[in-house]
């Protein structure tokens, strides 16, 4: 079993959450809290189904 970090799709995840992270720091604070953090929740919640996909 590889390490989640040595994993190809795990590491693009991880460069589009930071990615949206970059690209939603310029949104208006009506769109901050609605559009971002849905945004933000789902590639987090990918990131964790990534690592638990991985563990089984």
């Amino acid at each position: 079993m590889k390490l989640n970090s040595d994993l190809p799709i795990n590491n693009s995840t991880y460069d589009l959450l930071l990615a949206i992270f970059e690209f939603t720091m310029s949104f208006s604070k009506e769109y901050k809290y609605t559009v971002d953090e849905s945004l933000d929740k789902e590639t987090i919640d990918l990131l964790i189904l990534i690592s638990t996909i991985n563990t089984r």
